[in-house]
């Protein structure tokens, strides 16, 4: 008798005040839409950060254009008309993901005479690129981590919600068959 009493107890704890002490598999429905609920908040909160991480894919992948085109000789001008210029997105993003960018730009090879000058200009530009890339493909890396999460909770929530359904099926067949007097 005392068991009986705790397990109302911590059924209720559990579960609010609706008790589900003689019927185990009430018990089991219920524990397995709190496991249900539990998975759903954890997509929920997976789905959040994998829009978080392609927002940042895009600002890598936006930067990274930003760069080859630099590279390939194609000017930005900022507001005052300048050429010489790198763009503010870039230099945030290089200074926020650590990427060092290099000293001039591609408008200014016009004005370099020097051929080594340029080459040293040109080694500057695919490494910054090259580590570009690499943040970008971690970034895709990352998502798709969190997509099979994603899709590990999703699948144990549908898992738990047809338990659930199950053992309340089962209840009330043996309701039924105590109903009929079997």
């Amino acid at each position: 008798m005392t068991q009986q009493v705790n397990n109302t107890s911590a059924s209720q704890s559990v579960f609010g005040s609706f008790s589900a002490a003689g019927s185990p598999q009430l018990a089991l429905a219920m524990l397995q839409m709190e496991l249900a609920k539990a998975n759903k908040e954890q997509a929920l909160a997976g789905i959040k950060e994998i829009e978080n991480e392609q927002a940042k894919k895009k600002e890598c992948a936006d930067a990274l254009n930003m760069a080859r085109d630099m590279k390939a000789g194609r000017h930005y001008t900022n507001p005052w008309g300048d050429t010489d210029y790198i763009p503010d997105e870039l230099k945030k993003w290089a200074k926020e993901n650590g990427v060092s960018l290099p000293d001039n730009n591609s408008a200014g090879r016009a004005k370099q005479k020097d051929k080594q000058d340029n080459d040293k200009l040109d080694k500057a530009w695919d490494l910054c690129i090259a580590k570009m890339q690499t943040k970008l493909d971690t970034l895709g890396a990352d998502i798709q981590t969190k997509m099979v999460q994603l899709q590990d909770f999703m699948g144990q929530y549908n898992s738990y919600m047809q338990g659930s359904i199950s053992a309340i099926s089962q209840s009330n067949q043996v309701l039924t068959s105590l109903a009929r007097g079997q």
